[in-house]
């Protein structure tokens, strides 16, 4: 009975120790890469498209690095969390909304764009960010 007793507060002791070893190493990444994916930083990027999208609306988002990609993902997801309450839905063929945003990791033919998709460019921000308006006509 004393040796199940001191097996099991021996384990018990083991495991402490890793989670306690385990805190020390995450504790010390985490101050030198606060935030991996950047998506504090993305509430400062889009700040001025925020500014100019009535609140609640629903917005389209195109990019040139898809989805799938981590860094696709984590753009729309850094994206949704700084136009939030608005909602950001990916622009598929037939998505009929007012208001795109296009986030670009290239430069891109914003010509192109509105052409293709039948959108006004509202603000170009410098490159990697453009706001689109939809065409009514």
């Amino acid at each position: 009975m004393i040796r199940a007793w001191l097996g099991a507060g021996g384990v018990t002791l083991l495991a402490l120790l890793a989670c306690l070893d385990n805190y020390r190493l995450l504790s010390s990444y985490n101050r030198f890469q606060p935030d991996a994916y950047r998506i504090g930083g993305q509430q400062e990027r889009w700040r001025e498209v925020g500014q100019l999208l009535p609140q609640g609306c629903v917005v389209g988002y195109l990019s040139d690095v898809p989805f799938e990609d981590v860094r696709g993902s984590a753009a729309f997801f850094g994206a949704q969390y700084a136009l939030a309450p608005r909602l950001l839905v990916d622009l598929k063929p037939g998505r009929e909304v007012r208001w795109v945003v296009g986030d670009f990791a290239k430069p891109a033919d914003l010509q192109k764009i509105q052409a293709e998709y039948r959108l006004r460019l509202v603000r170009d921000f410098g490159g990697s960010l453009a706001l689109f308006e939809r065409e009514t006509h």
